[in-house]
């Protein structure tokens, strides 16, 4: 059967199976709708029989074009009223976040600032009332701090706990001069669009965070040059300018996640102007080069005799950085002026752990608990064995994000061996993880 989608005369017979859209029973008449506009048909569904593969519909349906003009589903209707009736105080939404994500009090409370200021204006402007850029301009946020000190966790809770706001992480490493092989860095935005349930609307008042920017520093001091280009470093910085204007920018995008720009498809106009970017990376090697200008010394060795000492000391330089420091690290001035706010994130202790550990709400010791409970027992751990795990994540490189794979490695003999005990005993037993566990995790304590 010919692949013609039903959809404005689409073509779609050339679609590779990687593209592939679904025929659709109607009416006795079996007709095809490509990909790319099956979003778009299936928010048009009403009252309908799904069947394995194939949808039925009892009624001819009117197909949109474009994902934009599709009914809003009650889901993304309620977000949008979310956003535009969003009224927290900073001070309530540090109190919500701080379930979640535990210390850096500074950057809890810049950012809360921060975001509560552009959805108040984002607000403003959509109620058609005039907003002065001059007086409430847009700020983009940049994060410095060392990896796994919940850089993007904060942000990701803030923007679905909090806010609610469709939200997408990028990593910067990704992203290559438009042309180059790499993601393009108009693509983070259709990835946004689909984590706004393709509703433009919704994605316009999104925020995208772009992990490891300092990734993308220029990778010579010189200026790049037709024999000399950096498509990866500075490039990608001049291609970001248009994105991360304060003004916004109009871009046209794809409905397709990642999708090359293709003349031949249809495009979506998203305006960036009411979407929050925030920039994020540890910025290694940064330390040294505020404390040149600084004119102090770096102490070495016996000054900074562990991994957190050393974390700890670069930290509190990097509470000093002026937007000089980030050009002399390899950032061209411009990309630099379009971030308003600077804030730094300092390195977690074995304390910060500890607390992560027992405090909050998505904590890895409250996750292997919920899997236990799953599996019909209770998970135990005690408290030398929690304040262990800290001390080794304090000391990892890997920040918190080690806290999961350290956990999980001194439950993997129990989850593996006590789903049969607990469906042998036919009753539901409690599992102790204790000092012995952590030497040989074959040695737990069962009741």
């Amino acid at each position: 059967m010919d692949k013609f989608c039903i959809v404005n005369d689409c073509d779609a017979s050339d679609k590779t199976d990687s593209c592939k859209g679904k025929y659709i029973e109607d009416g006795g008449q079996t007709i095809y709708v490509c990909s790319d506009h099956w979003s778009g048909y299936e928010a048009c569904l009403d009252n309908h029989d799904w069947g394995e593969d194939i949808p039925r519909a009892s009624t001819p349906l009117q197909i949109p074009n474009t994902p934009e003009k599709a009914p809003l589903s009650p889901e993304v209707a309620a977000q949008i009223d979310a956003i535009l009736s969003f009224d927290r105080t900073p001070s309530e939404m540090v109190d919500e976040v701080s379930r979640f994500v535990v210390g850096q009090e500074s950057p809890k409370r810049s950012l809360a600032i921060a975001l509560r200021r552009h959805y108040l204006r984002v607000q403003l402007r959509l109620d058609d009332r005039d907003v002065d850029a001059n007086l409430l301009p847009k700020h983009n946020i940049l994060l410095l701090g060392p990896t796994g000190v919940g850089k993007t966790h904060l942000v990701r809770t803030y923007a679905k706990s909090v806010i609610g706001a469709p939200f997408w992480s990028e990593s910067a490493t990704r992203l290559t001069e438009s042309g180059y092989v790499g993601d393009d860095v108009e693509n983070m935005i259709s990835c946004l669009l689909h984590a706004a349930h393709l509703s433009k609307t919704l994605c316009q008042m999104g925020i995208v965070f772009i992990d490891e920017v300092d990734k993308k520093r220029k990778t010579s001091q010189g200026p790049s040059t037709s024999t000399n280009k950096d498509v990866s470093g500075e490039g990608v910085q001049q291609a970001l300018l248009d994105i991360l204007e304060p003004s916004g920018t109009i871009l046209y995008i794809g409905k397709q996640a990642r999708e090359r720009s293709n003349p031949g498809r249809d495009k979506v106009e998203i305006d960036t102007t009411d979407i929050q970017f925030i920039g994020g990376g540890a910025f290694v090697g940064l330390s040294d080069v505020i404390s040149k200008r600084l004119g102090g010394k770096r102490s070495m060795g016996f000054g900074a005799s562990t991994p957190l000492d050393v974390k700890k000391e670069e930290s509190e330089i990097l509470h000093s950085v002026l937007p000089e420091d980030l050009i002399q690290y390899g950032f061209i001035p411009e990309f630099v002026g379009r971030f308003g706010v600077l804030e730094v994130f300092d390195p977690l202790s074995a304390e910060d752990m500890e607390e992560i550990l027992r405090s909050t709400d998505d904590s890895p010791l409250s996750q292997q608990g919920a899997h236990a409970n799953l599996e019909g027992f209770d998970l135990i751990f005690s408290d030398e064995v929690v304040s262990e795990f800290a001390l080794r994540a304090s000391e990892d490189e890997m920040g918190a994000r080690s806290l999961k794979s350290i956990v999980n490695s001194s439950t993997k003999a129990i989850f593996f061996d006590l789903p049969t005990k607990v469906r042998d005993t036919k009753k539901r037993l409690s599992v102790r993880v204790t000092p012995k566990t952590l030497e040989d995790p074959s040695k737990y304590d069962v009741s």
